[in-house]
């Protein structure tokens, strides 16, 4: 009698095809993995280990599961952003990390969290990531209901969107890629046009 094999949750793709083919990224720590396959911070951070190990940049998710303050989604997410590189150091297992941003709450919400909120959490765990040793030149980026329009109306302290739906809508993701050409320059200096 032979046992079942070991299967992988949907969504699961080893960081070793990922770099086979040319990736560079592995998202890690998503709200919904979390949430329905029970992805902790202590498998969160063995998946981490993994993408530095084959030369990938995890795109680590965290967010604070309800609406509050901006110093409290930056007190919850910090805790986040120490738990899982930990684990991933203890194993040996470091590099440049992208954080994604993404306040459960507005994951899927008919509109994204405020700009101000958006740029307020982000400038706190910016300065967090960066007092981290070899963090020094990892972004933190914002996802939850990103779509058209939001980047023209976050701060530089921003780096960038991590899409969700809209990146599944051509005419959306047409949109925001403009935007943020217009926004880093790019538009202007090739002459090109929105």
């Amino acid at each position: 009698m032979s046992l079942p094999a070991k299967r992988s949750a949907p969504g699961s793709v080893p960081p070793k095809a990922i770099a086979e083919v040319g990736g560079r990224y592995a998202e890690v720590g998503h709200a919904e993995r979390r949430r329905i396959f029970g992805d902790d911070d202590d498998v969160i951070g063995l998946k981490t280990a993994a993408a530095y190990r084959n030369g990938l940049a995890p795109v680590l998710c965290v967010g604070e599961p309800g609406r509050g303050t901006a110093a409290d989604a930056v007190r919850y997410c910090s805790r986040e952003m120490d738990a899982v590189p930990n684990r991933a150091e203890s194993l040996g297992q470091s590099g440049r990390t992208i954080v994604g941003y993404e306040p459960q709450w507005a994951i899927g919400a008919a509109e994204p969290a405020t700009p101000s909120f958006i740029s307020d959490v982000i400038r706190g765990l910016d300065a967090h990531l960066r007092s981290r040793p070899g963090q020094p030149d990892s972004p933190v980026i914002y996802g939850g209901s990103a779509g058209p329009g939001l980047i023209r109306q976050l701060d530089s302290g921003v780096a960038g969107l991590f899409l969700g739906r809209f990146a599944h809508n051509p005419a959306a993701l047409r949109t925001i890629l403009d935007e943020t050409a217009e926004r880093l320059g790019l538009l202007a200096r090739t002459g090109a046009t929105a």
